[in-house]
């Protein structure tokens, strides 16, 4: 996620706060950014178009002030190619003030409902807050887990023991 799609999802997410509308401006967020196809993206990317006039294109839109303007000051800074980063972010904001956590959890095979669930329960224990665990299934994994949460990763996969090891023996 870049720092400015980082930027604006925090200016926007503070506004939203101040009027208490950080649901509604979600809502809009998700509901605009899903609608987005590549004729849409493409209108609003395109130099030719003028600005007023893709911001005049906001306003038939039913939307909330607060995101309409928003929109319209990514129009205004030529910033539109990020707004599936800046939805990200703003989602990130409002999971962290929910105390909301995601964690990705890689294995070879699917896990179990049980296994999940324990998963879940240990991280939810351990750092108190609300765990939201999505299991990858990646083929190449013969076998342990990879974690990835709050910008970690924890890898304690075989594949990763045996590279580690094959380096320390190839030293």
């Amino acid at each position: 996620m870049s720092a400015v799609a980082n930027q604006y999802a925090v200016a926007l997410y503070e506004l939203a706060l101040e009027q208490a509308e950080e649901d509604a401006v979600a809502l809009a967020f998700k509901t605009f950014v899903d609608a987005l196809d590549a004729s849409i993206t493409a209108f609003f990317l395109n130099p030719r178009v003028l600005k007023k006039d893709k911001q005049a294109l906001l306003e038939t839109f039913k939307l909330p002030v607060l995101f309409s303007d928003f929109l319209k000051v990514v129009i205004e800074h030529h910033r539109f190619l990020d707004l599936k980063a800046m939805y990200a972010a703003y989602v990130t904001l409002l999971e962290t003030r929910a105390r909301i956590m995601r964690v990705q959890v890689t294995s070879g095979r699917p896990l179990g409902e049980a296994r999940i669930e324990a998963l879940k329960t240990q991280y939810e224990k351990k750092y108190r807050r609300q765990v939201l665990l999505d299991n990858i299934v990646d083929p190449a994994i013969v076998g342990g887990l990879r974690f990835e949460y709050d910008g970690l990763v924890l890898d304690d996969t075989v594949n990763t023991t045996l590279n580690r090891l094959t380096s320390r023996l190839t030293r």
